[in-house]
């Protein structure tokens, strides 16, 4: 089982190839930015595709109907509550998991277990028509964190080291380690481990 991930959020993006590669070890996780860019002939049977983009949706994009008729692909979408309704329902009768994209992500993990089972699964807040309210940048300003230390935060999920944050941002390498020590101290952090992990989990509870 493999999943494909097209996901434009980078907390997002990078926190559901965390959870699902510590739950899933064996299965690859592959980025793509476009739908072009997916493989009908490299996708194996079970994968599940993770789309944050619903025009993918819309009229259901010839490759992946394709994939789905075949049972090849299971399909989660990510999308705000517009972007939902906006769906046809012949649209979603081929989507097995909805989701707010603000939701925690570790419900995205409970969606996959769902669809690997053979069940649908709707995100838990559309019932009560409440749209979830994760946002990690917002949640990061909260806890004081500046726009550069937010700036330094995304490279170092991006997986860039310190030298090369520097490079990029045109800063030194001792203020970088000097943001990422005040970022680790302001969030109770050991290391950029620990601050993926967050970025799971730091969610606003209604």
């Amino acid at each position: 089982m493999n999943f494909y991930l097209l996901i434009d959020n980078l907390f997002i993006r990078e926190g559901i190839r965390a959870i699902l590669g510590d739950k899933y070890p064996k299965s690859k996780m592959i980025v793509f930015k476009n739908i072009a860019d997916l493989e009908p002939n490299e996708v194996i049977e079970k994968s599940i595709f993770i789309c944050s983009d619903p025009l993918v949706f819309y009229n259901f994009q010839p490759k992946i109907l394709n994939l789905v008729n075949k049972k090849f692909l299971k399909t989660i979408l990510l999308a705000n509550a517009t972007q939902i309704e906006n769906l046809k329902t012949n649209d979603t009768e081929f989507i097995n998991a909805i989701l707010y994209t603000n939701c925690s992500l570790a419900e995205v993990h409970d969606a996959v277990n769902y669809i690997i089972t053979g069940q649908n699964y709707r995100c838990r807040k559309m019932e009560n028509n409440q749209e979830c309210q994760h946002d990690f940048e917002s949640f990061l300003i909260k806890n004081n964190i500046s726009l550069r230390e937010i700036e330094i935060i995304r490279l170092v999920i991006e997986g860039l080291n310190s030298k090369e944050i520097g490079d990029k941002l045109h800063i030194s390498y001792n203020t970088v380690t000097t943001h990422r020590r005040n970022i680790n101290k302001k969030l109770g952090l050991k290391g950029p481990n620990d601050l993926m992990r967050l970025s799971l989990t730091a969610y606003h509870k209604n």
